[in-house]
């Protein structure tokens, strides 16, 4: 993933997601500094007005974005491979974020996005 071009430039949405996952692979290398980088711009991104629209879903771009800053900014706090949930997280993180948006993941996505899923709400793993 660190070696993939950005998007372009004018493709808010994907650059954000670019970012999201560079800071996800930056934190899989152990690098912090990196990570809380690709965070800042994600939220940067984030607040941008023009992400109003609808993607592949009844969800807004800026919508599913907004979910990339508290996940990444919470992997960015928690120690490597930890199964508990951080001690800044509230006992519902990241509720307020994901209450705006439709659910329309399926059901039957691979183990590894389900337990990220899990992880993202703050669950413990089984």
């Amino acid at each position: 993933m660190l070696r993939e071009p950005a998007p372009p430039a004018d493709n808010l949405y994907l650059t954000g997601t670019w970012h999201y996952a560079r800071g996800l692979a930056f934190l899989g290398k152990g690098q912090v500094a990196d990570a809380e980088k690709a965070l800042a711009e994600v939220q940067r991104i984030g607040r941008d007005p023009s992400l109003a629209y609808s993607l592949f879903s009844p969800n807004t771009a800026a919508a599913i974005l907004a979910i990339a800053s508290p996940v990444l900014g919470g992997e960015s706090r928690q120690p490597a491979r930890s199964t508990t949930r951080p001690s800044h997280c509230s006992s519902r993180p990241c509720a307020s974020t994901t209450a705006s948006c439709t659910r329309s993941l399926p059901s039957a996505l691979p183990a590894p996005a389900r337990a990220r899923g899990r992880a993202a709400r703050g669950w413990q793993a089984r």
